[in-house]
């Protein structure tokens, strides 16, 4: 049997996952942000 090959939806399923995993990131550096301005006088 050949080696098994990534099959373009395994490919878009763990891209979607990336895309999650960066937009949470994301976020949560944006509510650091907020905190860190919100805790200046």
């Amino acid at each position: 049997m050949p080696k098994k090959r990534f099959s373009a939806e395994q490919i878009v399923v763990v891209l979607r996952q990336i895309e999650v995993l960066l937009s949470r990131v994301k976020s949560a550096s944006a509510k650091l942000d907020w905190f860190a301005q919100a805790r200046i006088p």
